[in-house]
């Protein structure tokens, strides 16, 4: 049974694929990205020449429907597509801060190479994020190596306390920061000022980077 598949001649399945990470839409992070709880799921990573990049999806979108399916869990994401022919467009609804719009798939063969990275190691130089029991250091590139990212594309987790903010959020050491509320950050320079910046001081949404895939994550202050 072929079910989401093409058969094709020489007895191989080409299988449809997107090319994004993606997450349940909890409560929590739903209030942050402006949908409703289960409304979707939240794309956390696009990834490089993949036809999510073509069809123009970015990191904190929420897809609510995929053609005619309404998507609310990644799962029905995951069937919807690879149940899509490969060479077929295919109209996506997208949540994109606070607004709907309409992007096009065309759905392309998943390559035999695409998968994860290996879990990274923990650099020094840390530097105290006392608030949230946590400790942060800057990417170095043996890391960023393992992750498949460059050196300066976040800062990583070196220390969670337990008990803590940091470690009531789900947050571990090796564990990569990538973006907080939203804005890039390349520095724990840039963790603090994005964090000073931000529209509130007791709730933090942060995208989260690991060799499980990438996910948000919203930190309470303690």
């Amino acid at each position: 049974q072929w079910v989401g598949d093409q058969l094709v001649n020489n007895g191989t399945v080409k299988r449809a694929y997107l090319g994004v990470g993606i997450q349940p839409v909890t409560h929590d992070l739903a209030k942050e990205l402006s949908v409703e709880p289960r409304g979707g799921v939240a794309v956390t990573e696009v990834f490089p020449d993949t036809p999510a990049a073509s069809a123009g999806l970015q990191s904190g979108d929420v897809i609510v429907k995929f053609g005619d399916h309404v998507i609310s869990t990644p799962h029905a994401l995951q069937l919807a597509v690879e149940r899509t022919k490969v060479g077929d467009d295919v109209m996506l609804e997208v949540i994109r801060d606070g607004k709907s719009m309409n992007l096009t798939y065309t759905a392309q063969e998943q390559p035999t190479n695409f998968d994860r990275k290996s879990s990274p190691n923990q650099p020094g130089e840390s530097e105290s994020m006392d608030e949230f029991g946590m400790e942060i250091a800057p990417l170095d590139s043996d890391v960023a190596e393992q992750l498949g990212y460059e050196a300066s594309e976040g800062v990583v987790i070196t220390s969670v306390a337990s008990g803590s903010p940091a470690g009531e959020a789900g947050l571990k050491p090796g564990m990569v920061i990538a973006e907080v509320n939203r804005v890039k950050v390349d520095s724990p320079e840039d963790f603090k000022r994005a964090m000073e910046e931000g529209d509130s001081s007791d709730r933090v949404l942060l995208l989260i980077r690991t060799d499980q895939g990438t996910r948000f994550i919203v930190l309470k202050a303690g």
